[in-house]
């Protein structure tokens, strides 16, 4: 899939500062005016996790299953030797199993 660089986007830079500038885009994204804080305000800088949060946080911050490095090792000595063998049966398999899951999804 190709991506039209011509089409511009929202990018950091040309966020509007305020919801008024969306709705005179034609966007209806209506204005909300947001208290300003004081100092006085923030009592502290205490952040309460509830047990099912903290896990969550817990299990998506442990990179270390992301990347089977032994895997990865593996296939790099395989490339350089000439030796890694590819299953085109295999991969096929695989496109078709996802396109027919992303059909599903769809409907």
């Amino acid at each position: 899939m190709k991506l039209d660089s011509s089409t511009p986007g929202l990018t950091p830079n040309t966020l509007p500062k305020n919801g008024s500038q969306f709705a005179a885009q034609g966007n209806n994204v209506p204005s909300i005016p947001l208290p300003a804080l004081n100092a006085s305000d923030i009592s502290g800088d205490n952040v309460h996790l509830s047990p099912a949060s903290a896990t969550l946080l817990a299990s998506v911050s442990d990179s270390s299953n992301d990347i089977d490095f032994d895997r990865v090792a593996d296939i790099k000595s395989a490339i350089a030797n000439g030796t890694l063998r590819i299953d085109p049966a295999k991969i096929a398999d695989g496109l078709i199993l996802t396109t027919q899951e992303l059909i599903q999804y769809q409907h």
